[in-house]
């Protein structure tokens, strides 16, 4: 493996080589969302820049997952053992716990969006299907997405954030013994 940073415009670009591939984007806790703008084309949002990446929105999602140290099927396990459902899972990227994503529809689908739960401060319902969000950084995005089916995404997330917390201090109390 090996890594490159190489600084353009005061903007970082991380490029990871990974079993022969580059990396296209590295997700970090300024990541706000991954959407896909075509089937081979990913519109990036962060806290201060906005980004097209030439890749599947998945595919960027996956390779993070293998970046961070694991797979994404073993993330999706992890959440599974926790939040005992089977859909729209969501993954903590980081070991911090810094990275929570969560996918708006299946992540088999073309127009799936990955969110980072971490940088979300509000969310409202707007009109039939649109959620309007409300990030940290005072970024306002509307997504075609049911109220309901959003307010449950967060609610996983918001479960799997205390369960991870929980789980990480009750290591670090008996290591400390």
């Amino acid at each position: 493996r090996q890594y490159f940073c190489v600084r353009v415009q005061a903007i970082y670009i991380f490029i990871y080589m990974f079993g022969g591939d580059i990396m296209d984007y590295f997700i970090t806790k300024d990541t706000l969302l991954i959407m896909p703008i075509t089937k081979t084309q990913t519109k990036i949002l962060e806290n201060e820049n906005v980004m097209l990446v030439d890749s599947k929105t998945f595919k960027i999602v996956n390779d993070n997952c293998k970046l961070y140290g694991s797979t994404y099927l073993n993330r999706v396990e992890f959440s599974k053992t926790i939040l005992n459902c089977r859909c729209k899972m969501p993954i903590i990227l980081d070991n911090e716990g810094n990275i929570i994503l969560f996918p708006t529809t299946s992540k088999r689908q073309d127009h799936c969006t990955w969110l980072n739960y971490n940088n979300i401060k509000s969310y409202k319902k707007q009109g039939y299907s649109d959620v309007v969000i409300t990030f940290l950084s005072g970024i306002k995005i509307a997504i075609n997405m049911s109220y309901y089916t959003f307010e449950r995404q967060i609610n996983k997330c918001h479960r799997l954030k205390l369960d991870y917390l929980e789980k990480k201090v009750l290591n670090v109390y008996k290591n400390a013994r």
